[in-house]
């Protein structure tokens, strides 16, 4: 079953409801296209590489339950242009045609696309979230911190020289020029 059109029942979980209400997940499953076979056209993310990945033309009368696989011609691998033509407007026609087909023969799959594997983690969701979701550019410093990384050095050296070269140590310098409170700072 495809989990984002699941119904929410009754007694859910707390994480349940966070992660059919998260739109994490939802922007960032989408389908890799095998046969097309599991794939409705109108209403499931299948359009790769564009900020929109579902169709924004409106079905017609009759083709509601149209699957990807009727837009396919198995046989040469191709896109059928007449039904493209037929059923969707131009901006569609043109991100579908943008996709290759490779395989015909194997079966559709869910992918994360936030990850090169296309596997969902906990590691990927964040990074996107950063990129996406959040302002963070004022957190970003620009350096090669996978070097201190690398150090074959204790980890809390690592981190140590990690928050002494990024100024988050919170030193006396530090707290005055972040912090309204530290202008009345003095040792005692």
């Amino acid at each position: 079953i495809y989990f984002l059109e699941a119904q929410l029942g009754h007694n859910l979980s707390f994480i349940w409801c966070s992660i059919h209400a998260s739109w994490v997940v939802v922007k960032g499953v989408w389908w890799r296209i095998d046969n097309g076979n599991s794939i409705h056209a109108w209403n499931q993310p299948w359009l790769k590489n564009h900020n929109d990945i579902y169709i924004s033309s409106s079905p017609h009368i009759g083709n509601q339950h149209l699957k990807v696989s009727d837009l396919i011609h198995h046989e040469s691998c191709t896109w059928r242009l007449d039904v493209l033509n037929a059923n969707f407007n131009q901006p569609d026609v043109q991100k579908i045609q943008s996709i290759p087909i490779l395989n015909t023969h194997g079966s559709d799959q869910q992918i994360w696309k936030f990850s090169s594997t296309g596997d969902y983690t906990v590691r990927s969701a964040y990074h996107s979230i950063m990129e996406t979701m959040l302002d963070v550019s004022h957190l970003k410093a620009e350096a090669d911190w996978m070097l201190v990384w690398k150090l074959q050095i204790p980890h809390k050296i690592k981190q140590f020289i990690w928050r002494l070269l990024r100024g988050c140590l919170p030193t006396r310098y530090c707290l005055l020029y972040t912090s309204d409170a530290a202008d009345d700072m003095q040792c005692v």
